[in-house]
């Protein structure tokens, strides 16, 4: 087992305040930029309130000037245009390496591209979280919930990989569920997996989790 350390990442998450504004500001700064160069909504967005990104000076300038972006108007795009990703889509299609969408409980699920690049910023980053609840390499974590389809989803998977933690998939879902009903439960849980690790950790759903917790009371660290 690697050495223990309290960060994933501690260059990073160790940052100074004022360096970590000042990190902020480069990073938006391109943003905008990237934005503005490759983003067929943002392009449209920015020439109607006659903003240009150089324009913008620092933190307070851009609270101040840039406006909200609202689901509404990604949705009037995306039938305005017959754009599936509602002009967010940046980078050449063959450059697209994973889809998610969200639930779609307000219409058409909104579709959004992830490329290597996501991947390795999402793994780093919810990396970091699984470290900043106790998690760490040669830790096995149980996963009840189903697949990758949303982005939260995909990060989460991802980080476990970065962070070079143990992916156990103890159920599988009913057709249109997450996970199994609750009552159907109890038979899936005659398994050793859950133990294989001396500190297990868990990701599933909240009401999942607490039934999960009822029954294998040796489940040190939930995430819900």
């Amino acid at each position: 087992m690697m050495e223990q350390t309290r960060f994933f990442n501690e260059a990073v998450e160790t940052l100074a305040p004022d360096r970590l504004l000042d990190l902020q500001w480069e990073r938006l700064q391109e943003r905008l930029d990237y934005l503005g160069r490759h983003s067929p909504f943002y392009q449209r967005k920015f020439a109607q309130t006659d903003l240009k990104p150089s324009e913008i000076k620092d933190l307070d300038d851009f609270r101040q000037r840039v406006p909200f972006t609202v689901k509404d108007e990604i949705k009037a795009v995306r039938e305005a245009d017959r754009d599936g990703f509602g002009g967010l889509l940046c980078v050449p299609r063959d450059r697209i390496v994973h889809l998610v969408r969200t639930g779609g409980t307000t219409g058409l699920p909104t579709m959004y591209a992830v490329t290597e690049n996501d991947l390795r910023t999402m793994g780093e980053l919810t990396a970091r979280l699984w470290y900043q609840i106790g998690a760490r390499p040669g830790h096995t974590v149980p996963i009840g919930t189903f697949g990758s389809w949303n982005a939260f989803a995909l990060a989460v998977l991802e980080g476990l990989r970065t962070a070079g933690l143990t992916r156990y998939h103890f159920s599988m879902p009913a057709p249109g569920e997450e996970v199994f009903p609750l009552e159907v439960l109890p038979q899936w849980l005659e398994v050793h997996g859950l133990y294989l690790s001396p500190r297990p950790l868990l990701n599933v759903t909240v009401k999942y989790g607490l039934r999960l917790k009822e029954m294998l009371p040796h489940l040190e660290y939930m995430l819900m």
